[in-house]
C-alpha cells in the first residue's frame, strides 16, 4: 500500500511540474494583453475603457509603500488645476527609479493625489507641469506640498482611510478620447518586482495626427499587475516611465 501511495504522489508531482509552465504562460499572456489594452486606452484618455482594466480597491491601485528611507520633496509645480511635487528617495523595488513625483489634481477647493509616478526623465507624454505659472499658482504651492506629504505619510502608516480622503478618483471621470492618436511598435515583456509582483515592461511609439500634421514620440515604462476578483488588472495609480 505504501508503494502505491508513493507512486501516486510521484505521479502527482510530475503532473504538477508538467502543468505549471502552461499555467504560468497563460498568466503571462493575460498580463501582457491586459497591460496593452490599458496602455492603448490610457494614452488616449479613454477612461471608460481604462476602468475595465484597473482594480477597484485603493490598496490594489497603489500597493505597498515604496520608500525604505526618508524622501525629499521638491518645490511644487502648479499649473491651474494640476500640480506635480517631485521627490527623491531610496526605494525598495529594483525596478523603480529613485525619483518621480506626486501628480495632483484640484477638486473644488481641495488638492487630491491623482497618481504616484516614477521616472528617470519627466515623461513628455503626460504633459506634466514644469513650473508654477502664475502668482495664483505659486500661492497654491504650500497647500499642494502639504497634501503630498500627508498622503505619503498615510501610505507609510498603511492608513487606507486617510489615503482615500486624499485621492482623486481619476478612473471614475469619463473623458472624450483623444482623436487622431495611435500606438505602434508596441513590445511587451514579463518581469517581476522585487516583492514578487508581476511587472509588464513596455515600449511603444505614440503618434498624433491633426490633418496633414503629425507628431511622434517613443516612450517606455512598466505596469505592475494585480490579481483582482480573479482577473489580472493594472495598478493604475502607480506608474513607471522611461527606465
Amino acid at each position: 500500500m505504501s508503494r502505491v501511495r508513493a507512486l501516486s504522489a510521484m505521479i502527482c508531482i510530475v503532473l504538477l511540474a508538467a502543468l505549471a509552465p502552461s499555467a504560468w504562460a497563460g498568466d503571462a499572456e493575460e498580463q501582457r494583453q491586459t497591460a496593452m489594452r490599458f496602455l492603448q486606452a490610457y494614452v488616449r484618455q479613454d477612461i471608460a475603457t481604462v476602468r475595465n482594466y484597473v482594480p477597484t480597491s485603493l490598496e490594489a491601485m497603489f500597493g505597498a509603500y515604496p520608500f525604505t528611507a526618508p524622501y525629499t520633496l521638491a518645490r511644487p509645480k502648479v499649473d491651474d488645476g494640476q500640480a506635480l511635487v517631485e521627490f527623491t528617495g531610496k526605494v525598495a523595488d529594483r525596478n523603480l527609479p529613485p525619483k518621480g513625483g506626486v501628480l495632483m489634481r484640484r477638486e473644488g477647493d481641495d488638492w487630491k493625489v491623482r497618481q504616484i509616478i516614477f521616472y528617470d526623465n519627466v515623461p513628455r507624454l503626460l504633459n506634466l507641469p514644469s513650473r508654477s505659472v502664475t502668482n495664483a499658482d505659486r500661492g497654491q504651492e504650500p497647500a499642494v506640498k502639504a497634501v503630498a506629504q500627508h498622503f505619503l505619510e498615510a501610505w507609510r502608516r498603511k492608513d487606507a482611510a486617510r489615503m482615500d480622503e486624499l485621492t482623486y478618483k481619476w478612473q471614475m471621470v469619463n473623458k472624450d478620447p483623444i482623436k487622431g492618436l495611435s500606438l505602434t511598435k508596441i513590445t511587451m515583456s514579463n518581469s517581476t518586482t522585487t516583492g514578487g509582483e508581476p511587472l509588464v515592461k513596455y515600449s511603444a511609439k505614440i503618434t498624433y495626427r491633426f490633418g496633414i500634421l503629425s507628431y511622434s514620440m517613443d516612450f517606455k515604462g512598466g505596469l505592475v499587475m494585480v490579481k483582482h476578483n480573479g482577473d489580472w488588472k493594472v495598478r493604475g495609480s502607480l506608474l513607471l516611465f522611461d527606465f
